[in-house]
């Protein structure tokens, strides 16, 4: 499992923002999930072309 603040996550989710920035949906153990705007992270599991479909996921 990789980790993000300490918290080991087991997916997440990307899209970009109207600026072209990137935007993940990080998907915890515990059951929670975090948005994060960042340069940090590469990789994601599933690529979406809008943020609404981004806060969506599941």
């Amino acid at each position: 499992m990789d980790k993000w603040k300490g918290k080991e996550y087991y997916k997440k989710h990307k899209a970009n923002d109207i600026n072209g920035n990137p935007v993940y949906k990080i998907f915890y153990c515990d059951g929670t999930t975090e948005i994060v705007r960042t340069y940090r992270l590469s990789g994601y599991d599933k690529y979406y072309h809008s943020l609404s479909g981004l806060y969506k996921s599941k």
